[in-house]
């Protein structure tokens, strides 16, 4: 029953494909209100969602939001269903051909499953949700302020992170379990916890309270957060401890160590230049090597042994203990999880900016994009045909190639600039058929952490120390059936490393991969397993942000939490939209992008409503929620 214009114009393009010999999948968009916007924005990943809602949503400008992709998200969706032999990876998914082409993925490798499960996953293609690059929130980070701030939350749903472990290797005799394999050490998550763990000696116990509390400190100074009573067995940290006093002279939030009363000057500059898990294992933290190893990879989330305590690892730390308990003693675990995956993230800030007056098209790529200096605008030419002009432009991964004019090389990310980087971020996914950690019900979404000095068995050498993390996911997360879980693994490396043996031990000794002699194992069987690398993205933040007209997002990074792409996104919003004398600094990154809802009950000062004939009108408390509302 379509109108007949409609169809005469697709007999049109019907007749059009034949005589051509072949089909144009670069369909222009029907039409668009206009040709010139303030901000175009070409890519649906996170970073590129976060400007174009808040853009749109905040600073009232007309904003295009396109991707040359049939999905949303790019490096932050997830695996598609293969349509083709071509396409393929293995048993039906694939790497979305968009980060093939465009080198977002560089390499994959399949892992090697069971055959006899094959009909069964083929039967359940469809209720599974698997990201690309997996990553997690913290309660109290910059991706939750954006989100209740944002009010994307009302396409967003969480669930805690259960559990965390450090894996710990047997080759040493010191732990249970036959040589060679990996055991599952918990991470202390509340006063309590930490009391009862065994493995921890009473020193030790005393000394991690101490740092703890430390950190407590340093993460709710001014915040006017209280746990409550310090001797409160559920507080996640326990009471502000008098061991540690703050540091009134430190040259930065993120960074603290004990005032015993002995630091000097050249102490703390040595200081400066150590890594998290030495400073705790040294004076007076005194740590064992397998706490030090979860502080800093299971809260600190340090992506190798040598991460300096300055910086992101030590931020980390703050923003964890922030998040901890932040929802109640009931969920004293800081991490949360989106529901069907990560990649809803993305979409539902493309749905914020959608419903703040973007415009939002799929299935545009674009063939050209030229500056023009004299006309003090961006010129986007789409490969339908279509001119588009705009006074900011962003750019997001994954957009195929694309001519670029009038921009300098460093503004830019190159193919050949990736290929000179010596690193490389690995990420492996696997759909099992039991959890990794054990048969409790409570410890089935959990995040695990594998140091290398847990991996003596690794087929490479590694000099540079990198951590694997590990996430597994079962059906409560809406990402995988019942009975069926999934496990995300990342690990950075160098390039040199063959990409089928970055997770050739960690495999062997947590998973199975086929059945011995016809008996079930109590490892867990890979029944779906993949694996691809990406291109380290590390090298190309800073050199991304030069001008005040365009900015460029590399992808996702080897981070498993959202935080480094939020404060990317907030220092990019900043280049753009903020001061002209500090667009080229990266001092936005705390500036929040959406600003703070008011809360329930809070005072507010009278609001009027005009009506177009000038008439005033008084509006009651029902009366403006219902027209929020609306």
């Amino acid at each position: 029953h379509r109108p007949k214009n409609q169809i005469r114009r697709r007999l049109q393009h019907m007749t059009e494909e034949k005589n051509d010999g072949k089909k144009d999948e670069n369909e222009p968009a029907e039409s668009f209100p206009t040709r010139a916007f303030d901000v175009i924005v070409l890519g649906t990943g996170l970073a590129e969602s976060l400007i174009a809602s808040s853009a749109s949503k905040i600073g009232k400008k007309s904003v295009l939001l396109l991707d040359a992709n049939d999905h949303y998200g790019n490096s932050f969706g997830t695996l598609t269903e293969a349509r083709g032999t071509d396409e393929t990876l293995f048993k039906g998914w694939s790497v979305p051909v968009c980060l093939t082409r465009s080198g977002a993925v560089l390499e994959t490798h399949d892992v090697v499953t069971i055959d006899d499960d094959e009909c069964l996953l083929a039967s359940l293609r469809r209720k599974f949700s698997v990201d690309v690059a997996f990553k997690f929130s913290l309660g109290d980070d910059r991706l939750t302020e954006e989100v209740c701030n944002s009010e994307a939350y009302k396409y967003l749903e969480f669930k805690t992170l259960e559990k965390s472990f450090v894996c710990v290797g047997t080759s040493d005799g010191k732990t249970n379990g036959k040589k060679g394999e990996f055991e599952f050490v918990p991470v202390p998550a509340s006063r309590a916890e930490i009391f009862e763990n065994a493995r921890l000696s009473p020193t030790e116990k005393r000394g991690l309270m101490r740092f703890l509390k430390k950190a407590r400190d340093v993460a709710l100074e001014g915040t006017g957060v209280n746990y409550g009573r310090g001797d409160d067995a559920n507080a996640p940290i326990g009471a502000p401890g008098t061991e540690y006093t703050l540091d009134a002279e430190r040259e930065d939030e993120g960074t603290f160590f004990a005032n015993d009363g002995d630091n000097n000057s050249s102490s703390s500059s040595s200081s400066k230049n150590t890594s998290m898990k030495a400073f705790l294992m040294e004076s007076p933290n005194d740590l064992s090597e397998i706490t030090s190893d979860a502080v800093a990879h299971c809260v600190s989330f340090c992506p190798s042994v040598t991460t300096k305590l300055r910086g992101r690892a030590s931020e980390m730390l703050i923003t964890y203990i922030r998040s901890m308990g932040k929802y109640g003693p009931e969920t004293p675990q800081a991490g949360l999880i989106p529901l069907y995956g990560s990649g809803e993230v993305a979409q539902a800030f493309c749905r914020v900016a959608a419903v703040s007056g973007a415009i939002t098209a799929l299935r545009q790529p674009i063939k050209k994009i030229e500056r023009k200096n004299s006309e003090s605008h961006i010129e986007v030419l789409t490969k339908g045909g279509r001119v588009l002009t705009c006074k900011k432009l962003v750019l997001g991964d994954a957009q195929g190639d694309i001519e670029m004019v009038g921009f300098a090389n460093d503004e830019i990310i190159t193919p050949n600039r990736r290929e000179s980087s010596k690193f490389c971020i690995n990420r492996a996914v696997l759909v099992t058929n039991r959890s990794m950690v054990g048969s409790d019900e409570a410890q089935h979404r959990v995040f695990v952490a594998i140091p290398p000095a847990a991996r003596p068995g690794k087929l490479y050498k590694d000099e540079d120390e990198f951590v694997c993390f590990a996430t597994q996911l079962d059906y409560s997360s809406r990402c995988c059936p019942k009975d069926t879980f999934i496990v995300h693994l990342c690990q950075k490396s160098r390039r040199t490393v063959p990409l089928q043996d970055v997770f050739a031990d960690i495999l062997d000794n947590i998973f199975s991969k086929v059945k011995q002699n016809g008996e079930e194992t109590k490892k867990p069987t890979i029944l779906w397993g993949t694996s691809y690398r990406t291109p380290d993205v590390d090298d190309d933040i800073v050199e991304s942000f030069k001008s005040d007209d365009f900015v460029k997002f590399p992808g996702a990074d080897c981070n498993v939490t959202f935080e480094e792409t939020v404060r990317l996104a907030r220092s990019a919003n900043g280049c753009l939209f903020g001061d002209d004398a500090n667009a080229s600094s990266l001092s936005f990154d705390t500036l929040p992008l959406f600003p703070k809802a008011p809360q329930k009950g809070e005072e507010r000062e009278e609001e009027e409503e005009v009506t177009g004939d000038g008439e005033t009108i008084d509006l009651n408390e029902d009366e403006y929620a219902l027209l929020r509302d609306l």
